[in-house]
């Protein structure tokens, strides 16, 4: 796995075990791969997830669409995190596969979904609701002081999502 500061999440809060099923069962009805494992040993897909095992260490679902890897760390049932690496998104349609994603998830959820910095969720790049639709955020240095190294990154992926919403 790379350094979580390269790393994006969708992130989506305030969820229970039946939102982490909606997840799963959606997953599962799309043409993703999915694979689940735990400390590096792959397991077979239950009909249901849980979200620890019985001996509470954390599931880890690698969910590939296409050439678009992301995963998910199941240790918390109170929260969704979906990470990525940007720079595996080479192209706009690579990256709007992930906006779906991420819109999709917050419709069937009924839950606000945000594209956050791994490390940094206090970052918000961008987020949908039913409510509001897509919502860009102010720039990064009114939220937090940041490095000139992460602002400009931070800066580029938000170029990147700039450009598909023309």
């Amino acid at each position: 796995m790379m350094d979580d500061s390269l790393l994006l999440q969708i992130y989506i809060t305030d969820v229970t075990a039946d939102d982490w099923q909606k997840l799963y069962r959606f997953l599962n009805k799309t043409d993703a791969h999915i694979t689940l494992s735990m400390n590096d040993h792959v397991m077979s897909l239950p009909d249901s997830l849980h979200i620890l095992d019985e001996t509470g260490h954390p599931l880890q679902l690698e969910i590939v669409l296409g050439d678009i890897k992301l995963q998910a760390l199941i240790s918390s049932p109170d929260a969704i995190r979906i990470r990525f690496a940007p720079d595996a998104l080479k192209n706009v349609a690579q990256r709007k596969v992930v906006m779906r994603l991420m819109s999709t998830l917050s419709r069937r959820l009924r839950k606000e979904a945000l594209l956050t910095l791994a490390d940094h969720e206090d970052i918000i790049l961008c987020k949908y609701s039913l409510e509001t639709g897509w919502v860009l955020n102010p720039p990064v240095d009114k939220l937090i002081k940041t490095t000139t190294k992460l602002k400009c990154y931070i800066d580029d992926i938000k170029r990147q999502l700039k450009s598909m919403f023309k």
